[in-house]
């Protein structure tokens, strides 16, 4: 099989895991090795903060109640001089490592901007959830500039 099939292969397994919530984030050199690199890392470039929890209106929450829409809301940095895309998903799991919601938006980033892209989750059923914020160049090009970031969410049937 050739290189380019080799890849083409990768991608579309990638792709498919992703949408199944069961991608590790990896770096392909042309080598087909992994690769670490010492300076400007790949993941240093658009590096994400904490994640937080949301209102509409941008108060953070502690306090999240069945079918209360929330957003999840980190703040994105581009290190680079230089435009980067960049593809914000976020994947929320119930207890059992089921993944409930997944979402995305895309944009581009001027050289040392920082943005602070929210996605909407309304929680259907009470319990114990994990969100986990990925940054990568893009839907098409699964390249992470950031490690992904996880918290975990309280959702309660009435106020505490």
């Amino acid at each position: 099989m050739g290189i380019a099939k080799s890849y083409a292969s990768l991608y579309l397994n990638m792709k498919s895991l992703m949408l199944l919530g069961l991608l590790t984030l990896f770096t392909v050199t042309s080598s087909m090795a992994y690769s670490i690199q010492d300076e400007n890392s790949i993941l240093d470039r658009t590096p994400a903060s904490e994640p937080e929890i949301q209102d509409s209106q941008g108060n953070q929450l502690s306090n999240i109640l069945v079918d209360q829409q929330v957003l999840i809301v980190a703040d994105v940095t581009n290190a680079l001089m230089t435009q980067q895309p960049f593809t914000y998903f976020v994947q929320i799991e119930d207890d059992t490592g089921v993944v409930v919601s997944l979402g995305w938006l895309s944009g581009s980033l001027s050289p040392n901007q920082m943005l602070s892209p929210a996605l909407s989750w309304t929680p259907q059923y009470p319990g114990t959830y994990r969100a986990s914020v990925f940054v990568w160049e893009g839907i098409d090009n699964p390249s992470p500039l950031s490690p992904s970031i996880s918290m975990d969410i309280e959702v309660r049937l009435t106020e505490a």
